[in-house]
């Protein structure tokens, strides 16, 4: 985030919230030019345990945030029929993909262009002149 030199003393920084949970896993995200994992961890609050998936992003100083609105919370009771779901997902996933790529709407398809039909380079500018501005605005 970015702070005015002239009143960067002025304004104390916030810490990043710290790891009070037990960290069961950490995935990495990260693009070209942002820094990001997925981390799961099992998590308390109000005496309530549960599984905290959760967005994490480096900021430029080097601290870990969580993403605002890129994570959610699974009940410890909701585990046993998640972790069936995701088995269930993974393993559509890996079937093959029988579902057609192209659906038609009633439009005519147009063939493919043959490359062999299109003018050979110096075919096409064999009367052309850069220097001239010759049919260019003057009626031709």
């Amino acid at each position: 985030m970015w702070r005015n030199p002239k009143y960067q003393q002025q304004v104390p920084l916030a810490e990043p919230p710290e790891e009070r949970w037990r960290r069961l896993a950490t995935f990495d995200r990260s693009t070209i030019d942002v820094k990001q994992e997925l981390r799961i961890a099992l998590d308390q609050y109000q005496g309530h345990r549960f599984i905290s998936l959760r967005i994490w992003s480096q900021d430029a100083e080097g601290r870990w945030w969580p993403i605002r609105g890129r994570g959610c919370s699974i009940r410890l009771s909701e585990c046993a029929d998640v972790a069936a779901a995701l088995e269930q997902a993974v393993a559509l996933a890996e079937e093959p993909d029988d579902t057609p790529h192209y659906v038609s709407r009633g439009r005519e398809r147009r063939a493919p262009i043959d490359p062999s039909r299109l003018p050979k380079r110096a075919e096409y500018q064999a009367g052309f002149d850069e220097t001239t501005s010759q049919g260019v605005g003057d009626g031709e």
